[in-house]
């Protein structure tokens, strides 16, 4: 299996390897310029030794002479070095030659003498590393009162005469190695320095990340109100921690909901079961009386439906909310199915005399959705508008489509607040306190909310003077 990349191992690596490279080319261009300034250094020594042969050469008598001591210049003795010279007439004989080289001929190692001056590197006696330069000048002439010329051109090639030095390289080759180590271990120390800077900047820059992880591991199921701390943290963090933080108040919530939701079903479920119960050990204790044992089973049966009813209601909530059923959104006649749901409560309302206005600015009005969840939800708003209406009451249900058809039921109702608005949809939620009752459990309008929201129907729910009112927005075509 592929390793997951490693978001420290990528700094890390950044971070070392830019100014790595960084530094390899500044040592490289370093080494390369004090090089060149060194070499560039022993060279004008180099350059200033070989013109003062030139300058020390002189025509006196009709004779060419090399004015040069020992005594003066003993660099110029020892075979060892560390100087060597020739000096060589314009017909190609030699003038003068150090001691120091004995029975070597300098001029035979310089590879090019077209140029003036030439400057080149060369091994005496295949041991001894010099570098030489190599110069055309014509002498002083004192006979005709002439001065030197060191750098000749367009001469009599009979008159101009050549001068070579080489000096030996020890001094600077030591100096170009004591050089390169220096840079070399400069820049190592350097580069060990940033790996180690660039690891401890990696782990304190990451170290947010690594307290939010050690907050995320510390919480606990069974703990309320936790989310990760803001204290302190980066800017960029900002947009990872707020959508866990909201992600923990969601599952909180949800933990809440299921928690009052299993607590309800409890409440809800143990008093029908507490009904059949007392009905079963009052129906033991009279076998013989057949209409009494009539009446048992018939209130049995009622608190059965009951207990149907309401394990139905869980499992439609649960299926819509789970995402198991799903609206099949086509378009339908809404003002049938209304006339249809009122017709099925039509028992109802007219034992409790509730009375029906219905206005419709469009008959023929068609609105998308699904037809079995809006015939559900139909009958669960106009099933609450008859039941909790006062007797004698209106039932209103009207349709207006200005820019998006929108179907409103209103009916008087006593008893609730402003503050019973927000706890309408949820859960085994009755105005009641007692919370029973044998044909609502309490969880239609969770249904209808459900319902509504897969099929995209906006419902909102209002009250204006003891008049509570459900709206249905039915979403464009």
């Amino acid at each position: 299996m592929k390793a997951n990349p490693s978001i420290r191992g990528r700094l890390t690596a950044l971070l070392i390897l830019g100014p790595g490279i960084i530094l390899c080319i500044s040592g490289f261009l370093l080494n390369k310029l004090v090089g060149e300034k060194l070499l560039e250094r022993f060279d004008r020594s180099l350059e200033t030794k070989v013109l003062t042969m030139a300058t020390l050469t002189m025509v006196s008598d009709g004779e060419i002479e090399l004015h040069f001591g020992d005594e003066i210049m003993p660099e110029y003795e020892d075979p060892e070095g560390p100087g060597y010279f020739e000096v060589w007439l314009p017909e190609g004989l030699l003038l003068e030659r150090s001691y120091s080289l004995e029975y070597h001929n300098l001029r035979k190692l310089i590879p090019d003498e077209s140029h003036s001056p030439t400057i080149c590197d060369v091994v005496i006696d295949e041991t001894i590393s010099c570098r030489a330069m190599l110069i055309h000048f014509m002498p002083e002439n004192e006979d005709q009162d002439i001065e030197a010329n060191l750098h000749p051109q367009n001469a009599d090639p009979e008159l101009v005469m050549t001068a070579i030095v080489a000096m030996r390289r020890d001094e600077l080759d030591r100096d170009l190695a004591f050089m390169r180590w220096l840079i070399l271990a400069s820049f190592s120390g350097a580069f060990i320095a940033m790996i180690l800077f660039s690891r401890w900047s990696v782990d304190y820059g990451l170290r947010p990340v690594h307290e939010i992880a050690a907050q995320v591991q510390a919480i606990k199921i069974d703990q309320r109100e936790q989310t990760l701390s803001l204290d302190h943290l980066p800017q960029e963090l900002r947009p990872i921690v707020d959508p866990i933080n909201a992600l923990l108040i969601r599952i909180e919530q949800a933990i809440s909901r299921e928690r009052q939701f299993t607590s309800d079903v409890a409440h809800e479920l143990r008093t029908p079961l507490a009904e059949l119960r007392s009905i079963a050990e009052i129906g033991a204790r009279h076998v013989e009386d057949t209409e009494f044992i009539r009446t048992v089973m018939q209130d049995a049966l009622d608190a059965s439906m009951q207990l149907q009813n309401m394990v139905d209601s869980l499992l439609r909530l649960a299926r819509s909310e789970g995402g198991v059923d799903r609206a099949n959104t086509v378009k339908v006649p809404l003002v049938p199915i209304v006339e249809h749901v009122w017709k099925q409560l039509e028992s109802d309302s007219q034992a409790r005399q509730i009375q029906a206005q219905f206005e419709y600015e469009d008959r023929d009005a068609r609105v998308a959705a699904d037809t079995d969840m809006l015939q559900m939800v139909l009958t669960n708003l106009i099933g609450n508008a008859v039941f909790y209406a006062p007797e004698g009451g209106i039932v209103s249900v009207s349709a207006s489509s200005s820019s998006q058809l929108k179907l409103t039921i209103s009916n008087p109702c006593v008893g609730l607040s402003e503050e019973d608005m927000t706890h309408l949809f949820d859960r085994f939620w009755r105005k009641d306190a007692a919370r029973t009752s044998s044909t609502h459990s309490g969880l239609g309008l969770s249904l209808v909310s459900s319902y509504c929201a897969l099929m995209n129907v906006d419902i909102e729910a209002s009250l204006t003077n003891n008049i509570i009112s459900f709206t249905l927005t039915f979403p464009l075509s």
